[in-house]
């Protein structure tokens, strides 16, 4: 690295770019290249299969091999699959060194300034703990289904917003770019808890904040067995989720984040999200469950604003 480069990186936060993979031989080729082609530096680049039974660590150890780029290649699999939650909390605890963290699924393909205008957004906001951005859908083979699915503006949330129920908050995990707080002021994602996303999102909003910015970013792959798909959200664990989500507002509360009257109605909130997901997984798809379930849910929502019990700890 030339004297002038190492210059310009004098001043400007190590960013960790984490690519997570799991039996994603077709894809993850394009999307660790994309990780390397990365235009912002200092950028450590940490790849982590969670004990693929494909060819994905095969393709990931080829295209290391061959790189001999500036950035610091981070190589760790998995002996045993830890699932989505302790995969995160390994990668981000234990591997990650920057200041933020980059966080991209081993399908989707990041542009080549994605890290560079990620760290400039996230840095116009001090209170800002998570930032997500936006993106092109494509499908299994790379075809374009949604061009950008921008939201109309840029918007920021705080814990208020999801407590009182007064703002939608539509996140979107794909790309987003953390503080390294988000992990360091919590204790670890349990194994049991089938995901990061709504995770990382309440945490942000008991730290300070949450943007969500109409920047185009990434590819994000949508393909049958994803994570995300309508099929497989509906299996993940809810429980595992909700437990999380409890364990996350106690740290706060005996941390002194948050006060007790904080953490007393987020726990109210809580149950209500409770109750809510269990709906969702109920949902067959026929007409008349989804009618009913949608009167269940507005009968939920007006008992939860108007303070009455709705279930445990609320």
């Amino acid at each position: 690295m030339s004297s002038r480069n190492k210059e310009m990186m004098k001043d400007k936060p190590l960013v960790s770019y984490c690519l997570f993979t799991y039996n994603q031989e077709a894809y993850v080729r394009e999307s660790l290249e994309a990780a390397l082609a990365q235009s912002y530096s200092p950028l450590e680049i940490v790849v982590s299969d969670d004990c693929s039974s494909d060819g994905t660590v095969s393709v990931l150890r080829e295209v290391i091999a061959a790189y001999s780029g500036d950035h610091h290649v981070k190589f760790n699999v998995n002996e045993e699959n830890l699932g989505i939650g302790g995969h995160v909390s390994k990668v981000l605890l234990e591997l990650c060194s920057g200041e933020y963290f980059v966080l991209v699924g081993g399908d989707d393909i990041s542009s080549p300034d994605h890290v560079k205008l990620a760290v400039d957004a996230i840095q116009a906001y001090s209170n800002v703990y998570a930032l997500d951005f936006a993106a092109s859908i494509i499908d299994e083979q790379g075809a374009i289904l949604q061009a950008d699915n921008s939201p109309k503006g840029a918007f920021n949330y705080c814990l208020e917003d999801f407590i009182s129920m007064k703002k939608n908050i539509p996140t979107f995990a794909p790309g987003r770019i953390i503080r390294r707080d988000l992990m360091r002021k919590f204790p670890p994602i349990s194994s049991s808890c089938p995901t990061e996303d709504s995770v990382l999102v309440l945490r942000s909003l008991i730290l300070g904040g949450l943007r969500r910015e109409p920047m185009n970013l990434i590819q994000y792959r949508r393909a049958h067995n994803s994570v995300s798909s309508p099929i497989n959200l509906k299996k993940l664990s809810v429980e595992g989720i909700i437990n999380q989500y409890y364990a996350d507002v106690d740290s706060a509360a005996a941390t002194w984040l948050i006060d007790e009257g904080q953490a007393k109605r987020l726990r109210r909130r809580i149950a209500f999200e409770h109750l809510k997901r269990k709906m969702f997984v109920q949902n067959s798809g026929g007409w008349f469950v989804t009618v009913f379930i949608k009167i269940k849910f507005k009968i939920l929502k007006l008992l939860y604003l108007s303070g009455l019990p709705i279930g445990p700890q609320s």
